[in-house]
């Protein structure tokens, strides 16, 4: 007699499955792009002469006044605080700017505003132009 039960066990092998899936996972977020800075809209003042910095944190200031650190909204009386806890872990000294990206029709205050608080946090500071 001949048996005709071959039995096929069906597996899936997920490990493999998985370390792809990591891989992704890791891709994207290497990937990303985190500046959400971009999508606060300005009108920058122009300038002749400038250079390039790489800042340690930056600070913008919109037409309307409104504050925002490294993209996060923040009121103005509340500045202080926030720049000191993204610069907590962060150099001091030569070389260590906080740039100030703010709109070219905003009142003078503002602007001191930004640098007290940036030299609060013994800090240089830079503004960004636009090239003319």
């Amino acid at each position: 007699m001949i048996k005709g039960k071959n039995k096929i066990n069906p597996t899936l092998n997920v490990s493999s499955m998985t370390d792809i899936i990591f891989l992704l996972l890791i891709f994207f977020i290497l990937t990303y792009n985190f500046s959400s800075q971009q999508a606060i809209p300005m009108q920058l003042p122009k300038s002749e002469s400038g250079k390039t910095i790489n800042p340690d944190c930056t600070i913008q200031i919109t037409q309307e006044g409104n504050f925002f650190v490294e993209g996060q909204a923040t009121q103005e009386d509340m500045l202080d605080v926030v720049l000191e806890s993204f610069l907590e872990n962060k150099r001091k000294g030569e070389g260590s700017y906080i740039l100030i990206k703010a709109d070219k029709n905003i009142p003078l205050e503002k602007a001191l505003r930004a640098i007290d608080a940036s030299i609060k946090q013994e800090r240089a500071y830079a503004f960004q132009v636009e090239q003319l």
